[in-house]
């Protein structure tokens, strides 16, 4: 994982490395990471049948573990659904700015995603530290 290569990283903090890995997320398409629309992602969800979307939804808890095992967060402090519909807003609606989502200003875009960026990094940095009875 891109994640576990950025905490490994002896020269960047915890904070940097998780920082490093949301842009990473928010502007993946800058550096060749596809992100999918809102109106893409609603394509996706039609072409699959229940059974299919199921298996994706497990899929996508998995992930959200798997991340959050890496950043050292508990699940049992910070609901994995959670932290994966946080770091999804902010990769769609930055994404869907302005084209799907006209009425919000696009010069403030890059503002919205620092903002979030540091307020998700707050809240794992308070589940990370705490501890679990």
């Amino acid at each position: 994982y891109y994640a576990q290569t950025l905490m490994d990283d002896p020269t960047l903090s915890w904070r940097e490395g998780v920082e490093e890995f949301l842009k990473s997320c928010c502007y993946g398409s800058r550096s060749g990471i596809a992100v999918l629309s809102i109106e893409e992602a609603q394509k996706v969800y039609h072409c699959l049948n229940p059974e299919n979307f199921q298996v994706f939804r497990q899929s996508q808890i998995a992930l959200s573990r798997s991340l959050m095992n890496i950043f050292g967060i508990s699940v049992q402090v910070f609901d994995p659904r959670l932290f994966g519909n946080l770091i999804l807003t902010m990769i769609m609606v930055h994404k869907a700015i302005p084209d799907t989502m006209p009425f919000l200003f696009p010069e403030t875009a890059e503002n919205m995603v620092e903002f979030q960026i540091d307020a998700l990094i707050h809240k794992m940095e308070q589940a990370r530290d705490s501890k679990v009875t």
